[in-house]
């Protein structure tokens, strides 16, 4: 799984909303609750089960 963040903007709430986005993000793939309209490659969604 590859995450990186892109700088919608540099303000340090930008920075850190977008942070908590990414990790919830990875966590919900985790859990199986991911909205696949999320996900660009869905084919991978099921290797983390």
């Amino acid at each position: 799984m590859i995450v990186s963040p892109h700088s919608a903007g540099v303000t340090q709430e930008s920075l850190k909303r977008t942070a908590i986005e990414m990790i919830q993000n990875v966590l919900d793939v985790f859990d199986g609750t991911i909205d696949p309209a999320a996900v660009v490659n869905r084919e991978v969604l099921g290797r983390y089960d």
